[in-house]
């Protein structure tokens, strides 16, 4: 008779927890999906393939080719499964990401039990659950590319990592925009030499391929190209109802605001990145998940125009801070990503069941202390005092 551990079975328990929650929310129709993604897929529905060429989309095509692939499943699915598959899909593949990073922290004896239960942890994270299974929205598919693209660069058993995270990182870039929030990281390893810049290459030519698709559908390459750009002109809100603090700025300051908190933001996200590479006492593993976690964070809380949503990644990269954390030492990351988490689903209460459990305007302060909650993070690495693994050499 085989033996299972405890350990093994309250994570297939979670696993199963996780499941069965999808499943009770998939009837849940939020707004995004009553007035957008709904007719998208009534769109690919009715013109099939020749639908991703299409400009009744503001999106990057590869979402709307999902919805294509999945609507030849409609007749076991239904239609409401069927928006809501690629996030059924992709969070697997996401706490499987987790879990790799994860277990890159044990030692080999212990590896596939890291990993399954980092995997069972993710799995359940209440935001990754809601984003997809509940709203319909599709934040997995970007991030699973991100944290795929952190496992490349911090498990030693992957082969030319470099290639891989960057490839990864142009999958991601395809998807959405919100890729870029971790990107400071990259410029902390070109300046330690961690990372070769001709890796760069990899980003814009996986980011053209993907879009062959559209182009077989009649999309133009102009329209391609710039789907970023025409984004960023639809809607004139400095937040839309992310918890940071341009919510406590006017709206009536936007032409003011907007183009000044754009240029803030990319200033502080570069004196972070500057100084990490100048006092950081060594970049392993530790301190690359740290920092890509820390990015994730910081991009949306110091950006103008933010949805909620777009604490995503930061909340996934936080949790795996905590279970990377050593014993003795998991108070702060577990401050953090409860705060972090926390925070989010408050947004979440707001715009899926339109309740304010707390007042809206006092959610940015939550932030606030996070922002403090980083300082003793990344101390002991600029003391060179942490506790972990360090993989000095180049990342090839």
């Amino acid at each position: 008779m085989v033996k299972v551990s405890r350990q093994w079975l309250i994570s297939y328990a979670l696993v199963l927890i996780g499941i069965v929650i999808r499943i009770r929310l998939l009837p849940f129709l939020a707004d995004d999906v009553r007035y957008f993604f709904s007719y998208w897929y009534e769109m690919v529905r009715t013109y099939g393939f020749s639908a991703i060429g299409g400009d009744f989309y503001d999106h990057t095509p590869h979402f709307v080719t999902f919805l294509w692939l999945g609507s030849y499943l409609e007749p076991w699915l239904g239609p409401l499964t069927v928006i809501k598959l690629t996030s059924l899909v992709f969070d697997p593949i996401l706490a499987a990401g987790v879990g790799t990073i994860v277990a890159s922290f044990s030692d080999e004896t212990d590896r596939a039990g890291v990993f399954f239960r980092a995997f069972a942890v993710t799995y359940l994270i209440p935001t990754v659950i809601l984003n997809g299974s509940c709203w319909g929205q599709y934040d997995v598919l970007y991030s699973t590319m991100a944290i795929w693209a952190v496992a490349a660069l911090v498990d030693p058993r992957i082969k030319r990592r470099a290639l891989r995270s960057h490839f990864f990182f142009g999958l991601g870039l395809a998807t959405k925009l919100q890729m870029i929030f971790f990107s400071p990281l990259y410029l902390v390893l070109y300046l330690r030499r961690k990372l070769n810049p001709v890796a760069l290459l990899v980003i814009p030519v996986v980011y053209l391929t993907s879009m062959i698709p559209a182009l077989f559908a009649g999309r133009t390459l102009k329209a391609l190209v710039g789907i970023y750009l025409n984004q960023s002109t639809i809607f004139r809100a400095l937040t839309m109802n992310a918890p940071n603090f341009y919510m406590w700025i006017s709206n009536d300051y936007y032409d003011w605001v907007y183009p000044k908190g754009v240029i803030f933001a990319g200033l502080i996200l570069l004196a972070c990145a500057f100084l990490f590479a100048w006092r950081l006492k060594q970049v392993g593993i530790r301190e690359i998940l740290t920092m890509a976690a820390f990015f994730s964070w910081l991009s949306p809380f110091v950006l103008p125009k933010m949805h909620e949503r777009y604490f995503y990644l930061a909340e996934v990269f936080s949790v795996a801070l905590i279970l990377v954390a050593p014993k003795g030492k998991r108070l702060l990351p577990v401050l953090t990503a409860a705060l972090i988490q926390g925070t989010s689903l408050l947004t979440y209460a707001r715009y899926l069941l339109h309740v304010e459990p707390v007042p809206f305007v006092v959610l940015p302060a939550f932030h606030l202390v996070v922002a403090i909650l980083w300082i003793p993070t990344f101390y002991p690495f600029m003391k060179g005092t942490s506790v972990g693994i360090a993989h000095h050499e180049a990342i090839t």
